[in-house]
């Protein structure tokens, strides 16, 4: 298992945090990735996620509607809740493979 605390994420430049993000989703593309975060409300949270398209869903846009994304924030598939859930990368603490 690695283990990495990045909370260098808030100070980094654009291509630092570009870098960043493009690796960690290379990540979560992989496999199961524990995620340590401060959720909006101050409370710590651990989750196991991924973006691997063995386990996530497919889900169709019936809606023809393109959800606007930010990036500062990644989707990922919570592996415990079998739901997508929004983690914004600066609230990131630590990473677990």
């Amino acid at each position: 298992m690695i283990d990495t605390d990045i909370r260098f994420y808030a100070t980094a430049s654009d291509e630092d945090k570009k870098i960043f993000r493009n690796w960690l989703v290379s990540h979560l593309k992989m496999g199961e990735v524990r995620l340590t975060f401060n959720k909006k409300d101050g409370t710590i949270r651990e989750m196991k996620a991924t973006l691997d398209q063995k386990v996530v869903p497919i889900i169709e846009n019936t809606t023809g509607v393109e959800k606007k994304r930010s990036p500062e924030v990644i989707s990922v598939w919570d592996l415990e809740k079998s739901a997508w859930r929004s983690v914004r990368f600066d609230s990131i603490m630590q990473i677990s493979f």
